[in-house]
């Protein structure tokens, strides 16, 4: 363990939560029967042939063809189905290569509106580990609701209307544009064809493979081919498959949308032998093409990093990013096709501020590491979303830091993100990590700031306490073996703890899911109480805070612990190295004292990290009512803490007199000391006036 500051040693046993938040869960929904699609058939490959109009009802008509395989025998298939009318008079179930025209006969079809289920119920078997094509034409609608496949509009530089349609597919939106088994360990192979106006461009995942007239449509409709499958693999002794993708990383457009240069980046794999140039494309309306070279810039250093760092190469032949007007979340990791909104792509150095700057870097780096996390491994079912996103949300600071070094992001991680959380978890509306989503109503609430905020300050913590190459080297084992595939947090903890035992980062008889399990599947945080004798012993326990109830953390059934050797009592001891820990510390009043002193005598001693994590620490537990923490006057100033802090992080705080600073002398200005890179990260947006 690594979280110990000036003196060593493990610590953390039992802790309690303040401020009020309850342990576990609170309302568990009940759970839908059949929520899950039925185990018996799975995926291989989808053929998708989608006409959208960009006029008129804005209708959509299509064709799939699916390849399944039968895992055990059954009678019927089930799809998810939604906003969609499918021409049941179309259906056909046959082996693949059946000449028949009618195929297997149709007893009856069902649909399930609540659960977004179409069932088609066969008269003929089908048999376990046999294929099976089963095809239908359906008619979808291009909404304007921002989800699945959807139209969109923006004004050009001659104030006319243009349409576009882009597609948002996540948790479970595909099923709004075509049929399929929406659910994120089903992934497959896909074939996109697209029609539409040869004034439009189409997009798709994977490099555009050929065109041709689409008849009866008039001349002037293409239909470009967009094929996940159709890339040889590399030259290798171990020929890689074609990507499989999950159907909330696949993503389509068509649009007035334009493009500018490409960049190029050689694969990992093949940088040694000057081969095969992967390709990139920047599209955005055309007014914004001059505000999208920072992205452009971006994506080329992050994409190299996390291959190096991940020690596995990016397996498509493109990374396109594309600026949308008008997009639900601020990107979607679309495999090759990553989607903005435009906020979080388009940067101006004459009218954008240096954090408009920051989002764009931070954005383009967390949606590349998802490549990875999401995208080449996906997490088996919902419940374990915060793999994908709890990992994109550490690597985007990780990367960040690798593209910008001068913004200080380790630092900008503790107060932007680690100390906000500690917020939200304390409320009683706060969750596990890792929640079981029994329920289709979950699925639009376990995106949320636990999952991305506090999944990645618990993997930062685990970063810390295993070692960084410990760490990369289990995580990159971890993707290796659940390439193109899918897994759970159970199959992380395996490979960590495989690198953490072989490195010596763990002792024997401990696992990571001994330690991990304790953070992801409870709410909440510890809160550690350091009372320190004056033969130099500390004792670290969990006082009873009011309105908190307790619950076990590394070590159940154990509420203290003893640290021997420590400084004699007149010297300050501080815990939780850089604030790598999720959990707050509470000191004795003498310790209390110490630190305060030190930090208005000589701050420079105490890391700048440390110092932000003892007012923030200092003020939530004045917030507990917890008579041994600090008043605010009794806090250094402010500048004696990380310049990325202020005490209006604690807005509820500030109303209250206890928690006011003292005043200031006349005419002596309260400031901040801060580096260039700082300042300019503070700066105020630019404005441009007619």
């Amino acid at each position: 363990m690594r979280w110990t500051v000036a003196i060593g040693g493990g610590i953390l046993a039992m802790a309690v939560l303040i401020g009020g938040a309850v342990w576990g869960y609170l309302a568990k929904p009940p759970p839908d029967d059949l929520f899950r699609l039925p185990t018996d058939l799975k995926p291989v490959h989808y053929e998708v042939r989608l006409q959208p109009f960009l006029s008129g009802n804005f209708s959509v008509l299509g064709h799939v063809d699916i390849e399944l395989k039968a895992l055990t025998e059954a009678y019927s298939i089930t799809l998810h189905v939604a906003d969609i009318d499918i021409n049941t008079g179309t259906i056909r179930v046959a082996p693949p290569n059946s000449t028949t025209e009618t195929g297997f006969e149709i007893l009856e079809t069902a649909t399930d509106t609540n659960l977004d289920l179409f069932v088609v119920h066969l008269k003929q078997r089908l048999l376990e580990g046999e294929s099976y094509i089963l095809s239908l034409d359906f008619e979808g609608h291009l909404n304007d609701e921002l989800r699945g496949f959807y139209r969109s509009s923006y004004k050009d530089e001659a104030g006319d209307d243009r349409m576009l349609a882009a597609t948002f597919f996540a948790p479970a939106h595909a099923r709004r544009a075509f049929p399929c088994m929406d659910e994120p360990a089903l992934k497959a192979t896909f074939s996109i064809s697209l029609a539409h106006e040869d004034r439009l461009h189409a997009l798709s995942n994977m490099p555009l493979r050929d065109s041709e007239p689409v008849h009866p449509f008039p001349h002037e409709h293409l239909l470009p081919k967009c094929n996940l499958d159709v890339q040889h693999p590399p030259p290798s002794s171990n020929p890689r498959p074609p990507p499989s993708l999950q159907r909330g990383a696949g993503g389509v457009g068509v649009g007035p949308l334009r493009d500018v240069g490409a960049h190029v980046h050689v694969p990992r794999r093949l940088r040694h032998l000057g081969l095969q140039e992967q390709v990139g494309w920047t599209w955005a309306r055309e007014a914004a093409l001059e505000q999208v070279d920072y992205a452009l810039e971006t994506g080329p250093k992050a994409l190299s990093f996390f291959e190096d760092y991940f020690g596995i190469p990016y397996p498509l032949p493109k990374e396109d990013m594309v600026a949308l007007p008008d997009f639900a979340p601020g990107a979607m990791e679309n495999w090759g096709l990553i989607t903005y909104r435009e906020t979080a792509m388009l940067y101006s150095p004459e009218e954008s501020s240096a954090s408009n700057k920051q989002r764009v870097a931070t954005v383009v780096v967390h949606e590349l590491a998802h490549q990875w996390f999401g995208n080449l491994v996906t997490p088996t079912w919902w419940t374990d979303v915060w793999l994908n996103e709890g990992f994109a949300s550490f690597m985007e600071y990780v990367g960040t830091e690798h593209v910008e070094p001068s913004w200080q992001m380790k630092e900008q991680f503790v107060v932007s993100e680690l100390q906000y959380v500690f917020g939200i978890d304390s409320l009683e509306s706060s969750h596990p990590i890792s929640v079981p989503v029994v329920n289709q109503d979950q699925l639009g609430e376990i995106y949320d700031v636990i999952a991305y905020v506090k999944g990645a300050s618990i993997i930062r913590m685990m970063n810390y306490y295993l070692g960084e190459e410990t760490f990369r080297k289990g995580i990159s084992n971890y993707l290796k073996a659940f390439e193109y595939a899918a897994a759970d947090q159970d199959d992380l903890w395996q490979f960590l703890t495989q690198a953490a035992h072989e490195d010596d980062a763990l002792a024997a008889d401990v696992t990571v899911k001994d330690i991990m399990d304790t953070w992801t599947l409870q709410t909440g945080y510890p809160v550690v109480k350091v009372e320190r004798d004056v033969t130099g012993t500390t004792a670290l326990d969990a006082p009873d805070f009011t309105r908190t109830r307790p619950s076990a953390w590394l070590t159940p059934g154990t509420s203290t612990l003893i640290l021997d050797g420590l400084p004699s009592a007149d010297a300050w001891v501080l815990l939780n190295l850089q604030q790598t820990g999720y959990f707050r510390v509470n000191y004795d009043a003498g310790n209390w004292e110490l630190l305060t002193k030190q930090l208005a005598d000589a701050h420079e001693v105490i890391h700048v990290t440390n110092r932000a994590q003892v007012m923030d620490d200092a003020l939530n537990l004045a917030r507990a009512v917890n008579p041994s923490s600090p008043t605010t006057n009794q806090l250094p100033e402010p500048q004696l803490t990380s310049p990325f802090f202020h005490k209006a992080s604690s807005p509820d705080l500030a109303h209250k007199p206890l928690f006011l600073p003292p005043p200031k002398p006349p005419h002596q200005p309260f400031s901040l000391p801060l580096s260039p890179s700082q300042q300019k990260l503070l700066s105020p947006p630019k404005a441009s006036f007619p």
